[in-house]
């Protein structure tokens, strides 16, 4: 129905009542970075939007004590409410759309407005969500990673993808991880973006030295010791090409001294790193989307990857390769594009144009489309009334 619940008053059917949940308000990492974009782009397409998140926790005890020994003493008796104000950069220019809940709990659905989509931004919201009766509207999970991590519980993690929501993912490897191991139907790929106006080619120079860059991470789903034994079988070609890398904690890692490591480096220079390499390596074993594909490629960087993240979305062997975790494989590959200054050329053309159609705008309009074909074809009470297939049945039954 077209008509407003509770107002009698008539909105148009494509315009909708949209209510994202969020656990961390605070973060400025990249998924609140795409939350707030989505959000900004259906309020001004005219969509009714409204975010509900929760205030950061109060500090137990054993916590304060500790900022007291260590002299911050305002941090330590600073008021509760004062920390309620505490969001990320990524929704400063939200607030008036922005529920702060009064207490750091799980969010309920008399919590929120009437809506036509409830959504969930991580697996602890979409747990939550599962106790609703779809009621206040359309239950949808937007699934940015398969967040199945060792430091999670993962039973219950397991279980909130078993619910099989309505779920809109941001790369085509989540989507395989849905369908594979919770056979969720329901899935559609919406994939991130970069701004290719500061993700942008700087002056390269193709007769200066070859140059491999890659991203260095502690995490082992990273898989950051793989890349550096590619590295280190290049340089042992004996080959002129130089080596690039970034992270956040060169301790993390035996950097060999002939890799030039740039560490926890500032915003903008991040894009003069990705343009001073000749290809790039991307190496992760799971990932829900991988930023640095497309970042590399926006400066016109092409990649070699493994099939984690968007790299299935993204690469199509005219702007990088998709390679097996064999580093014999990812040295050939360097090697070819080292030998071949018109295929370099070629590959860092066509990377820079993938990078360019996946604009923030497009990405946008697919997530509205997403939304307001889901919310016109399907109804998630089901969903919500029936039990998940325990976790552990699934896993006995393959």
């Amino acid at each position: 129905s077209s008509q407003t619940r509770g107002t009698g008053q008539k909105r148009k059917p494509d315009k909708l009542r949209i209510t994202f949940l969020l656990k961390d308000l605070a973060s400025n990492g990249g998924g609140n970075r795409v939350i707030g974009q989505h959000a900004q782009y259906l309020i001004d397409a005219g969509h009714t939007v409204t975010l509900i998140g929760l205030p950061e926790p109060r500090l137990k005890l054993r916590s304060r004590l500790r900022l007291l020994r260590n002299g911050r003493l305002r941090a330590s008796i600073e008021p509760y409410r004062a920390r309620v104000e505490k969001i990320s950069d990524h929704f400063k220019s939200l607030v008036g759309y922005l529920e702060v809940l009064p207490d750091h709990r799980p969010i309920k659905e008399s919590d929120i407005p009437a809506s036509d989509a409830i959504i969930a931004t991580w697996w602890e919201t979409a747990e939550w969500m599962g106790n609703f009766t779809g009621q206040n509207g359309n239950c949808i999970h937007f699934a940015q990673d398969y967040e199945v991590f060792p430091y999670l519980p993962q039973e219950r993690v397991l279980s909130v993808y078993d619910r099989k929501f309505p779920t809109i993912a941001v790369s085509g490897w989540v989507k395989k991880q849905l369908e594979e191991n919770h056979s969720n139907p329901h899935v559609t790929v919406v994939n991130n973006t970069v701004d290719t106006d500061f993700f942008a080619p700087k002056s390269r120079d193709y007769a200066s030295r070859f140059t491999v860059g890659t991203l260095l991470a502690p995490s082992p789903r990273k898989r950051s010791f793989f890349a550096l034994d590619v590295l280190r079988q290049i340089h042992n070609l004996g080959i002129d090409i130089g080596f690039v890398a970034f992270g956040q904690d060169k301790h993390s890692f035996e950097i060999p001294e002939w890799v030039k490591f740039f560490e926890n480096p500032k915003q903008t220079q991040i894009p003069e790193i990705f343009s001073s390499c000749d290809v790039w390596l991307f190496t992760s074993e799971s990932e829900g989307f991988g930023l640095p594909i497309l970042e590399a490629m926006a400066c016109g960087t092409p990649v070699l990857a493994t099939e984690a993240g968007a790299a299935i979305d993204l690469i199509d062997g005219m702007n990088g390769k998709i390679l097996s975790y064999d580093a014999k494989e990812f040295v050939r590959e360097v090697i070819k594009l080292h030998e071949s200054s018109d295929k370099l050329h070629a590959f860092s053309a066509s990377a820079r144009r993938t990078a360019k159609q996946k604009s923030t705008i497009s990405s946008s309009k697919e997530f509205e489309n997403a939304l307001l074909q889901m919310c016109g074809s399907i109804t998630t009470r089901s969903f919500l009334s029936e039990s998940p297939e325990s976790s552990s049945t699934r896993r006995s039954s393959k």
